[in-house]
């Protein structure tokens, strides 16, 4: 269910070459900062975390240095560039003033109305590389070699430093919140550009809710990940859920020694073979307890994909286990490959053969019991198909393959006969 509650955290701006008026613009941000005495104070140099980075220009340093001295201390950036030297503000090449809320006051009291933070912004390289392939429209091999999870994104227009930008931005609320971001300062990127023709944009932003990866970052990372998710979801709801310890549910493991499955896609057969032999269980054990387990990622109980659920298996009766099909995994890995090199959704095949019965498809996590738990809430899902599949008494065999995905970061490729 993670998949329905991504939280943006990263940043990204356009790429373009300066002329000497965009640098000169540069060098008068700094020099509006060597003004104030304050700024010089030790406890702000943690703020020049993007200092001499070979990947990233001028303006771009500027843009992270003036972040995070507004991060580190809110009410001084507001005195210093808002109250006292309010210069940065003066008409660009182009005749634009930043164009601040109602007025430059009213920014002004927002910005004191800010936190200060002790966290700073860090940039990242393959997040400012993957803005500029996303921004141009790059198909080269190096552009392709990027892996992403998800965005969003807005635009600045005309701006032509790192100072103005950011001020420009500081009138928009929703994006203020990004820059407030807590937990994931490590995973901001940046590319700033000057193309300052009319109507042409500036400067752009990207918003990432996960690093950008290069693809043999990624594999790495989902091997050893996949290696782990098993730990979380066994020992946690065993010990939460002693009932299932009952000798009879051994009967569930049905993919226990199979050698050509993964850690993660034995664990699909053993937690959907559970809420198959003993639905009414499932639902007073494994749902309840997921449900508070995943506090703000998943629906509540009152929800109703949930609740109807709760309903459904508190009235089902015991079905017989699935067993591991090695001819209906490869049909599940090859359409899982397929789907995750070119970030697609959905059961449109190409080059896959189809002599399963059913299939379904889950997006966004790694983990078997949150995959089990995502199909049969099936959440905003009218026809609740993956649900009625998932326990449908008639199904014996079962195949699954979870691969890295370009969109999601993993799919779930399940194939039932």
């Amino acid at each position: 269910m993670r998949i329905f509650f991504l939280i943006i955290s990263c940043l990204g701006l356009v790429l373009g070459k300066f002329d000497e008026g965009c640098m000169a613009q540069g060098y008068q941000d700094r020099a509006y900062l060597d003004q104030f005495s304050e700024w010089k104070n030790p406890r702000y140099q943690p703020a020049f975390t993007a200092a001499k980075q070979p990947y990233l220009n001028e303006e771009e340093q500027n843009f992270v240095l003036f972040l995070n001295l507004l991060r580190l201390n809110p009410s001084l950036f507001a005195k210093t560039f808002f109250v006292e030297n309010p210069k940065w503000n003066e008409a660009n090449s182009l005749g634009y003033s930043v164009m601040m809320r109602a007025d430059v006051k009213s920014t002004q009291a927002y910005v004191l109305s800010l936190e200060p933070l002790t966290e700073v912004v860090v940039p990242s390289k393959n997040n400012c590389d993957y803005s500029t392939c996303r921004l141009e429209n790059s198909e080269s091999a190096f552009c392709k070699s990027l892996v992403m999870t998800s965005s969003s994104s807005g635009q600045q227009f005309y701006e032509n430093s790192g100072l103005r930008i950011l001020m420009g931005f500081l009138s928009r609320e929703n994006t203020v919140v990004a820059f407030w971001e807590k937990e994931q300062v490590g995973h901001w990127g940046l590319h700033i550009g000057a193309s300052l023709q009319k109507g042409k944009v500036s400067s752009g932003i990207y918003f990432f809710s996960d690093p950008v990866y290069t693809k043999a970052e990624y594999e790495k990372m989902l091997t050893e990940e996949n290696k782990q998710k098993d730990s979380r979801d066994f020992r946690d709801f065993m010990a939460m859920v002693p009932a299932w310890n009952a000798p009879k549910y051994k009967a569930a493991n049905t993919a226990q020694n199979v050698n050509y499955l993964k850690k993660n896609e034995k664990e699909v057969y053993y937690f959907l073979n559970l809420a198959r032999l003993n639905p009414p269980l499932f639902a007073e054990t494994f749902l309840k307890k997921y449900v508070a387990w995943n506090d703000g990622y998943a629906p509540d109980m009152q929800d109703y994909y949930v609740s109807s659920l709760y309903k459904t298996m508190l009235k089902t009766a015991s079905m017989p286990v699935l067993v591991p099909d090695q001819q209906l995994y490869e049909t599940a890995k090859c359409h899982a490959v397929y789907s995750g090199k070119i970030g697609y959704v959905g059961h449109e095949r190409q080059g896959c053969n189809e002599n399963f019965s059913g299939e379904c498809c889950a997006y966004g996590s790694g983990s078997g019991l949150e995959i089990v738990m995502q199909l049969l809430i099936d959440y905003d899902v009218a026809s609740l198909g993956h649900r009625e599949m998932c326990l449908d008494p008639r199904y014996k065999s079962l195949g699954v393959s979870v691969e890295p995905h370009k969109t999601y970061r993993v799919n779930c490729v399940m194939d039932f006969r």
